[in-house]
């Protein structure tokens, strides 16, 4: 009988260390879920991104990075390009009357734009903070990451004590609590990966 009670005991304890080993093991690989999309998201040629609150405030923008090119859209009226090319920073603008112009907005021999620079640079400056994945926590049922307790996160120009990410295969979706009763909930969704093109509108 002792035996038997010390098989079973120990079976049951092998047992257990089996399943804290994979719930381990998951739990790691689906953080560095969040490392393998950044990743993907800095090297990738093209992006496209949109910004939109929730509440009586409500607004949505888009922006979108196309290798030397931009695209900028606030939603309502104001849409506008922008070229790097040689050094120079092309401005594409609309005028009330629906005409695009080209002017030069800016000059350097020193600036130049190299394959997937300017979505690189991009994503660092709004989104390196959001992406630390030692921030996060895996939650299964939801298939979302969620914010530690007491972590902040940096997101664009706001700082997040409340923020989720879920991960797609082309894209990725952040959705954050404002803490404003006007504005409450801000969602950033990133998509089209190396799958965004920009053309430039003829003037």
């Amino acid at each position: 009988m002792k035996h038997k009670i010390r098989n079973v005991l120990g079976i049951s304890c092998i047992v257990i260390a089996l399943v804290f080993a994979l719930f381990g093991c998951n739990t790691s690989s689906s953080i560095a879920k969040i490392d393998k999309f950044y990743d993907k998201l800095i090297t990738s040629d093209s992006v496209t991104i949109i910004v939109q609150t929730s509440g009586l405030n409500s607004l949505i923008h888009m922006e979108k990075i196309d290798g030397d090119k931009t695209y900028y859209n606030d939603g309502e009226d104001y849409e506008e390009y922008e070229k790097y090319e040689d050094g120079i920073t092309y401005l594409y603008t609309k005028n009330s009357m629906g005409i695009w112009s080209k002017n030069i907005e800016s000059s350097s021999a020193e600036f130049e734009v190299d394959n997937n620079f300017l979505l690189e640079e991009y994503i660092y400056d709004n989104f390196i903070d959001s992406f630390n994945s030692k921030k996060y926590e895996y939650d299964k049922q939801t298939d979302k990451y969620l914010l530690k307790k007491g972590i902040t996160s940096y997101l664009l120009i706001y700082n997040f004590s409340n923020l989720t990410l879920q991960i797609f295969d082309n894209g990725c979706v952040f959705i954050g609590d404002l803490e404003n009763d006007d504005c409450p909930l801000l969602t950033v969704t990133i998509r089209n990966l190396n799958d965004t093109e920009i053309i430039l509108p003829e003037v």
